[in-house]
């Protein structure tokens, strides 16, 4: 809920996307992505963040996106197929129901499901699974074992993200901690890449 800027106005912004597409459509969502702490963040680095990762991997074909927030807002800068298959889960009902509507109307081959990550990890297989700032939520919690969450996840290949700063915009050595805490949850087997933005720590993953 940290996350969240005020009230979400779904059924408003839905309206907004209605018969709306290219950049037209980029800069509605580019608005809508400022209601959320961790879509905001990244805004200033879109494209660039997006070309970067996609230059690491081989063309996905279906990707999962676990605890999405808005971020399948930001599949129009994603350069994939428009036959690319999206699964993204989060928790808030009303959020998905947004986020199903939003596939419709853009003619997204996508699906949001309503979701405890935590009680019930997605278990159907994808290309690329995106992880962006969500293992530090898990890692609080008492009862998750992010290392065990991140091996469950059924995917060839992973993008994991970190902050590099709080909420309130301090850096704290947040990304070396938390480029530590990566590391220890690694398989030697796996093969990682490692990309760094100004609020942002990525590792890219191939299982």
């Amino acid at each position: 809920g940290a996350y969240l800027q005020g009230r979400m106005r779904y059924d408003r912004w839905i309206d907004e996307l209605v018969d709306n597409s290219g950049e037209s459509l980029k800069e509605t969502c580019r608005r809508l992505m400022r209601y959320h702490a961790s879509t905001r963040e990244r805004l200033p680095v879109l494209s660039e963040f997006y070309t970067a990762l996609f230059d690491l991997l081989p063309e996905p074909k279906t990707i999962c996106d676990i605890g999405c927030g808005l971020n399948p807002l930001s599949i129009p800068w994603m350069p994939v197929s428009p036959d690319t298959v999206f699964h993204v889960y989060d928790i808030y009902m009303d959020q998905v129901d947004y986020l199903n509507r939003f596939f419709t109307c853009c003619g997204i081959r996508g699906q949001a499901t309503a979701s405890d990550i935590t009680a019930t990890p997605p278990v159907a297989h994808a290309d690329l699974a995106l992880m962006f700032k969500i293992l530090p939520l898990l890692d609080r919690l008492p009862y998750t074992n992010t290392r065990t969450f991140l091996h469950t996840v059924n995917a060839d290949h992973m993008a994991v993200s970190f902050p590099t700063r709080s909420l309130g915009g301090k850096e704290k050595g947040m990304a070396s901690h938390y480029e530590q805490l990566f590391l220890e949850m690694m398989d030697d087997s796996w093969e990682v890449e490692r990309m760094v933005f100004e609020t942002e720590l990525v590792f890219v993953v191939q299982k």
